[in-house]
């Protein structure tokens, strides 16, 4: 049986961005959470990460990862 192999390539239109962020919980009371923003070529064009201290569920969290 062969094995398929997959290629991973970037794939975004010309002009647009693409947004990835996530959050987590190291603790119930201290989260982090960050985002990275990249060109249609995957370069890099903006990236941060946050923390808080309070008890906060993940679902808010990753959309602290959206706000400026």
């Amino acid at each position: 049986m062969q094995s398929a192999q997959h290629q991973a390539c970037w794939s975004l239109l010309i002009g647009y961005l693409k947004l990835n962020f996530d959050g987590a919980s190291i603790t119930n009371a201290f989260w982090r959470w960050g985002f990275v923003l990249r060109n249609h070529l995957g370069d890099v064009v903006l990236v941060s990460a946050k923390h808080n201290y309070s008890p906060i569920d993940a679902a808010t969290e990753e959309a602290r990862a959206c706000m400026p």
